[in-house]
């Protein structure tokens, strides 16, 4: 590979940003959880998706990667300096730099949609003015709405201090175009937590994870073992935490990043508005899920189930206060059908519902 200021590989997390009840960066939690995580990982990721770069200020962004660089133990920070408009992005870069960090990571112009020519001058016009300062591409289609093009990625490996993509993806197919045509000039990393073992095995470097921050050791064993060629050990690894890497994936972002982490006793603060009250809350299912595989992972403690039965099974109650189609008709009883969860966890439960002064309500109480 040609020569670069910067190989970035291995495993790396994306970090979340602790936020406190008062809406303001929680820093002293952001430490605790670089403290948490450090000894597992090979580089620090702050102010990336799942950090909600998005909605931090510009000092918010340039101290929160000075705290990653004074936590990091000389580890390799990667800061997340994306923005919409090339003038921001570079600001925020420029700031990157001054705080120490070894490389900044951008994503892709995003919200007006820029040509393919807007997009390479974006980033070419960041690396002309800032040389010295190491450059990784982030091509995340699922929140910008497009890719960055195959042939842009092509074009922009020549630049001496673009050093890498970072692909969120999952799409396997850009993954190997991307390593054909600049894989000679540039490293390519893993952005995508259900397709870690498939990128690694078609010649990525590295990954930068969501759920690295939460089983980074699970990741490093699936790391070493493809390097040395035991895809048997690997695949085991992967599916151990498929689950949970689908519902961090699901979610995006740090919203369901951060109810792992408080599982485990870990302060990750809270998500910042607007996701604190619109599509910030995980659905009592996911929480479930997500507590139940930190259980199978030894992340926490199993928790003893609480549950409360009546005596007497739940068909004889009904039976006992006469409940049947004539009752459901007449009692303002309503019957049917939910559902909860996708693909693979999908159920089907049988409803019925009622007021308590109703029949629904005396089979309960029925003894």
């Amino acid at each position: 590979m040609t020569d670069k200021p910067f190989r970035p590989g291995g495993v790396n997390p994306a970090l979340v940003t602790p936020f406190a009840p008062d809406q303001s960066v929680d820093e002293e939690a952001f430490r605790g959880l670089i403290r948490h995580v450090i000894d597992d990982v090979d580089g620090l990721v702050p102010c990336g998706t799942t950090g909600e770069f998005n909605y931090l200020t510009p000092e918010e962004n340039r101290r929160l990667v000075r705290i990653a660089v004074e936590e990091a133990q000389g580890k390799p920070v990667i800061a997340g300096t994306g923005a919409a408009g090339t003038r921001l992005a570079l600001e925020l870069a420029r700031g990157a730099q001054e705080a120490g960090a070894a490389a900044c990571l951008i994503v892709t112009p995003y919200f007006m949609h820029p040509s393919d020519k807007g997009i390479y001058q974006h980033y070419y016009e960041i690396a002309r003015a800032l040389p010295d300062m190491p450059i990784i591409l982030y091509n995340i289609p699922q929140v910008v709405d497009a890719y960055l093009p195959r042939r842009v990625v092509e074009d922009l490996a020549d630049v001496p201090n673009i050093v890498g993509l970072k692909d969120s993806s999952g799409n396997l197919t850009y993954t190997m175009e991307v390593l054909e045509f600049a894989g000679d000039r540039i490293d390519v990393l893993v952005g995508h937590d259900e397709v870690v073992l498939n990128a690694l095995a078609g010649g990525v470097s590295g990954m930068i994870l969501a759920s690295a921050q939460v089983y980074p050791e699970v990741w490093q064993q699936v790391l070493q073992a493809v390097r040395r060629g035991d895809l048997e050990t690997a695949r085991a690894q992967q599916l151990r935490v498929q689950k949970l890497s689908r519902i961090f994936c699901r979610y995006g972002g740090g919203v369901a990043v951060k109810a792992a982490l408080k599982l485990m006793g870990i302060d990750a603060g809270r998500p910042r508005s607007p996701l604190k009250a619109v599509g910030g809350a995980l659905i009592h299912e996911d929480r479930a899920e997500i507590q139940l595989e930190l259980e199978k992972l030894g992340k926490i403690e199993p928790r003893p189930a609480q549950v409360r039965m009546p005596d007497g099974p739940l068909a004889g109650r009904f039976e006992g206060v006469g409940l049947g189609a004539e009752l459901l008709s007449d009692g303002g009883v309503l019957a049917g059908t939910g559902s909860a969860g996708r693909g693979a966890e999908a159920v089907q439960i049988d409803l019925l519902s009622g007021a308590k002064d109703g029949p629904v309500g005396e089979a309960w109480a029925y003894q």
